[in-house]
């Protein structure tokens, strides 16, 4: 039964022709599941459908790991940021400047 539910969502999300129902079963997903879980299933051939084909494109022209943590705002951004130039350059001052900032 389960099985043959999932091969509609699949037959309206591929043969739909809008990406709108993708995007919210993805919306969907994520708050359920979580992010990992959604990336996972981004790199698994079988699931290929549930993704829009330029979010698919995209992925494979800027492969990249996404901060989950940048919903948290500008100021942990700006942690963030100061703590790759203690990394990069191995000074300190920014990094103790945001920490008394913050």
């Amino acid at each position: 039964m389960e099985a043959q539910f999932l091969q509609q969502v699949k037959a309206v999300c591929e043969d739909g022709g809008n990406d709108w129902h993708r995007v919210y079963l993805l919306r969907a997903l994520n708050k359920c599941s979580g992010m990992d879980s959604i990336q996972s299933l981004m790199n698994l051939p079988t699931w290929r459908w549930l993704f829009p084909a330029d979010l698919l494109q995209l992925q494979r022209v800027t492969p990249s790991n996404m901060d989950p943590f940048l919903c948290c705002g500008a100021s942990y951004g700006a942690v963030r940021e100061a703590v790759d130039q203690v990394l990069l350059e191995n000074k300190s001052d920014s990094f103790m400047t945001q920490i008394k900032v913050r």
